[in-house]
Parts: structure tokens; C-alpha cells; sequence
């Protein structure tokens, strides 16, 4: 597996989720207002991912990483499954998630453990049985709310465990964890027994992406011995998300429009919240042709220039359950 990927994939692994509290451990009760209801972390975190804001401002070299969650179908559990991708390798890792409520604190916890190679072609009843006895003991994150963010930190005094999948042993989990406003920011460290660093991965930050559905127009070139001057090509009506892959344009009978689209939730300032950039791609050379900025928030994106129009409104997909 790429070296780059690795850690991206063992950051997600590690880090927003823990494992099952160790018997005996002891919860502190926390206040009503600091309590984070499990069915708002059952609202929040399914979707799709990525860190491409994150990697474009840090450079072109940088590894993009996607995130998706979805609810696995249950009869009493709630439990996701978390599929991530290195978008330059293709390599991919998958874990399974549970959400549950402490019996004493009435507080909602993260446990998590990895699936192997194979496993995720087993049923999913099967699947589920055999993660949870993956999970490893006293690394239970408990989730607060401090000050609008939900927040989690795992406690390296008790999350001690072995990696089976990776053959190691006596590791220590450090691991933060911050949910606000669509993005999830995750810091996550892991030592051996002795206090030596095995991985450090830095923080990684994911924003959580929308998909739209619309159309465009691009108008034929004078001169086309086939089509008259101010003619217009219209394209298939088709689904785009804004994570920065390009969306080819195809007209009714497939046929290629020479261009295509590009939506990326960047960071247009530093410091200041992402925005979406509406991109205009030529596909011969792969270079831009036009661009806008719109606030992140915006539901509704138009480009109407004298040689291209496009229209894209938002759509909420339902994406955050198994088939």
C-alpha cells in the first residue's frame, strides 16, 4: 500500500472512532448541556467526505483522502460503515462504527474496528459480529459538546491495545476529534510501549460534501459545416458533487461536448470559512475556461456566459444507508 496512504487511512481508522470500554472502566457524569444525544451524531455523520481543501491549500503534491459513511441496516444496532480512498492510489480501507449511549452517563460513544481484506464480502449480520470482536478494550471516545463543536479525546491511559491486521502490539492511542458545521477535524497519534512515536498523522481535516443535479449548454461554433451559427448543445440532465472530480459533459445521444464541470469546496481565503468554486473545463487540455465563487451554503449555482450555461440546484441524496 502507498506509504502516503497508509497514514491517511490509519488516521480515519484510529481516530474518529474507539472501542469498547473496558470492564470496569468509570464514566464521569457529565452536565445535560455538555450531552451529546446519539441521535445527533446518527443525523450528522453520514455523508461523504474529503480533505481535498486541506491538500489544495497545503499544495499540489498533497494527498486528497475520501471519507464515506453510511448506516449499515440493523434490527437494534446503530452501526456505519466507513469507506476511505486515496483518490491518487485507489487504495481503499474499510471500518465499522458503533454508536452508543453510556449506561451511566446517558452520554454518546464511538467504538470502532477495522475489517480485513475479505471480510466485507460476508453478510452483513456476519460482518458486523466479526468486527466486534476486534474492538479493542478501553478506547471508547465519549463524545462532548463544547461550545457548539461536538468533541471527542480518547484517554491513553486505558486505550492500550494490539493491532491484529497489522501485527503489533502494546500501542497507545492519542486521539482528538472536533465536529462542527459539516467538517470534521481529527488529530491522532500512536505510540508503542515505551513512549516512541510509531504514527503521527498530523491533523486531518475533511469537509463534507453536497451533490447537486443539473444541466448545460454550450453553443456550436460558427462555421460547422453540420450545425448553424448560434446553435447550442444541450447536455443529459446529471448529478455533480462538489469534491473536485470533473463531471464530463455529454449531449442526448452521448456524444462528448468538449467540456466539462468542476465544483471544489475550497479554501478561497486563509483562515476564513470553504467556499465553492464552479469550474468551466476544457477537456482537450484539461485547463480552466471560466470560473465562479459562491458561499459554501449557496443551494443554487448558475453560469451564464455568451458561449456556455449551466444551472445546478442542490439534491439531498439518500446516501447514508445500505441498500
Amino acid at each position: 500500500m502507498n506509504p502516503a496512504f497508509q497514514a491517511s487511512a490509519m488516521l480515519l481508522s484510529f481516530s474518529l472512532l474507539g472501542c469498547a470500554a473496558a470492564p470496569g472502566e468509570k464514566h464521569t457524569a457529565v452536565q445535560p448541556h455538555e450531552q451529546v444525544p446519539v441521535e445527533l451524531l446518527r443525523e450528522q455523520l453520514p455523508g461523504t467526505y474529503s480533505n481535498l481543501a486541506q491538500a489544495n491549500a497545503a499544495g499540489s503534491d498533497s494527498a486528497v483522502t475520501d471519507l464515506r459513511i453510511r448506516q449499515v441496516k440493523t434490527a437494534s444496532e446503530t452501526v456505519f460503515l466507513f469507506a476511505s480512498e486515496d483518490r491518487r492510489t485507489a487504495d481503499e480501507t474499510y471500518d465499522v462504527y458503533w454508536l452508543k449511549t453510556n449506561p451511566g452517563s446517558k452520554q454518546a460513544q464511538l467504538h470502532f474496528a477495522r475489517l480485513g481484506p475479505d471480510e466485507l464480502a460476508l453478510p452483513t449480520q456476519e460482518v458486523i459480529r466479526v468486527a466486534w470482536q476486534r474492538v479493542h478494550p478501553g478506547c471508547t471516545i465519549t463524545m462532548n459538546r463544547i461550545e457548539g463543536r461536538i468533541s471527542g479525546l480518547s484517554n491513553p491511559e486505558t486505550c492500550v491495545f494490539e493491532d491484529s491486521l497489522q501485527g503489533r502490539t502494546s500501542l497507545v492511542r492519542r486521539l482528538d476529534i472536533d465536529i462542527e458545521a459539516g467538517t470534521m477535524v481529527i488529530q491522532n497519534r500512536v505510540e508503542d510501549a515505551a513512549g516512541r512515536v510509531s504514527r503521527d498523522s498530523g491533523s486531518l481535516e475533511l469537509l463534507k460534501h453536497r451533490v447537486f443535479t443539473g444541466w448545460a449548454s454550450v453553443r456550436v461554433q460558427a462555421g460547422n459545416p453540420t450545425d448553424g451559427p448560434g446553435e447550442w448543445q444541450l447536455s443529459t440532465v446529471f448529478d455533480i458533487r462538489d469534491d473536485g472530480r470533473i463531471h464530463h459533459l455529454r449531449t442526448q445521444d452521448n456524444t462528448s461536448m468538449g467540456f466539462g464541470l468542476q465544483l471544489s469546496k475550497l479554501y478561497r481565503v486563509e483562515g476564513e470559512r470553504a467556499s465553492t468554486r464552479f469550474t468551466v473545463i476544457n477537456m482537450e487540455s484539461g485547463m480552466p475556461q471560466a470560473y465562479s465563487w459562491y458561499p459554501s451554503a449557496t443551494d443554487t449555482l448558475n453560469m451564464n456566459l455568451d458561449w456556455f450555461q449551466a444551472n445546478l440546484e442542490l439534491r439531498q441524496p439518500v446516501e447514508n444507508q445500505d441498500p
